[in-house]
């Protein structure tokens, strides 16, 4: 059989029984790890190690947001996650609301993670009214 579908294709060759049940981790989540291994070595040293919202700054400047969102490759979104990757795009990577319907189709381009069926989710207008009122909670976990 010949599958002509792009996504199905990826779909077939990138996501096992395994990665389909891997839970969603939110970007905060996805840095605390390397940030308390980081802690450790502060203290080793007997440094003062920066604060958390400092740690996450000079993660995406050193790494970008990239090694997250390779862990989410394949993702069939939530609203709410959606809004958790826009989030981190918006507040660490100094990206504006207006670039939401680039993001949106590079997310899918590049990282095959699909966006919801949602009237208006690819507008800036919805994500200016969800981002600006702060919708959902900071500490989102997909579920």
């Amino acid at each position: 059989m010949i599958v002509t579908n792009h996504r199905v294709e990826i779909a077939m060759k990138t996501q096992s029984p395994d990665t389909q049940l891997k839970p969603f981790v939110n970007f905060e989540r996805f840095v605390k790890p390397r940030y308390d291994k980081d802690v450790a070595m502060y203290k080793h040293f007997s440094e003062t190690p920066p604060g958390f919202e400092e740690y996450i700054q000079r993660y995406v400047k050193m790494h970008g947001i990239k090694p997250w969102l390779e862990t989410l490759q394949g993702l069939k979104a939530t609203e709410k996650q959606i809004y958790s990757i826009l989030n981190a795009y918006t507040k660490y990577a100094n990206r504006s609301i207006n670039e939401v319907p680039q993001l949106l189709a590079w997310l899918d381009r590049y990282f095959d993670i699909e966006t919801p069926l949602v009237e208006g989710i690819a507008t800036s207008e919805y994500w200016r009214k969800r981002l600006e009122k702060n919708t959902f909670t900071s500490n989102i976990t997909g579920e």
